[in-house]
């Protein structure tokens, strides 16, 4: 998405973004009016995709939404390193990396916790569900919590998509299965699973 100017408009491949994930988990009665707005838009009519979008946005930024973002941290950026942030992500990540620079800024003002300290055992083996480029969560909590796991006498299998975006499951049918099996039998399945993109 490009302004007048030619500029990336951060702010509105966000909001695609969103209605692109919308799209992908949308049931299939909804996949009509989806279609419909789509085709709408492509004519030159975008209030049914606008209403999408904002639809989104009100359930991505719900007090629900907030309080759990901004409860995930214990460390928050002051203002002025998030302006630093700005400008060093978008040259990282070009895609999304103004946006979740911005981001931080909801949530300065909020208090913070002490770390919860790491499970010293597990009895239950852990599967865990990632995706190389995930603009959400980034990559590194996966192989962070197996360690964790590991460490607290449990085993753990692996089940990762090899793309961009958020939820093996949701973009990669390859994903399903190992997670599917887990959850019905509480058991991990032999080998991690990597699905490729």
């Amino acid at each position: 998405m490009r302004t007048a100017e030619g500029v990336c408009d951060h702010a509105k491949m966000h909001r695609w973004l969103i209605v692109l994930g919308a799209v992908l988990v949308a049931a299939s009665a909804a996949t009509a009016g989806v279609a419909s707005a789509l085709a709408a838009a492509r004519s030159g009519d975008a209030n049914q995709l606008t209403n999408l979008i904002n639809r989104a946005d009100a359930a991505q930024d719900s007090d629900g939404q907030f309080i759990n973002s901004c409860s995930d941290a214990v460390n928050r950026p002051t203002p002025d390193r998030v302006r630093e942030l700005v400008v060093a992500w978008a040259k990282l990540y070009p895609q999304f990396g103004t946006v979740a620079a911005l981001n931080l800024v909801k949530c300065v003002h909020w208090p913070t916790g002490s770390p919860q300290p790491a499970p010293k055992s597990l009895k239950v083996d852990v599967l865990l569900a990632g995706v190389q480029n995930d603009p959400i969560v980034g990559n590194e909590g996966v192989a962070a919590t197996a360690a964790t796991i590991i460490n607290a006498s449990a085993a753990s299998k692996r089940v990762m998509w090899q793309g961009i975006g958020h939820g093996a499951s949701i973009y990669s049918p390859c994903a399903v299965p190992p997670l599917i099996g887990y959850l019905n039998s509480g058991k991990l399945p032999g080998t991690d699973t990597y699905c490729p993109a």
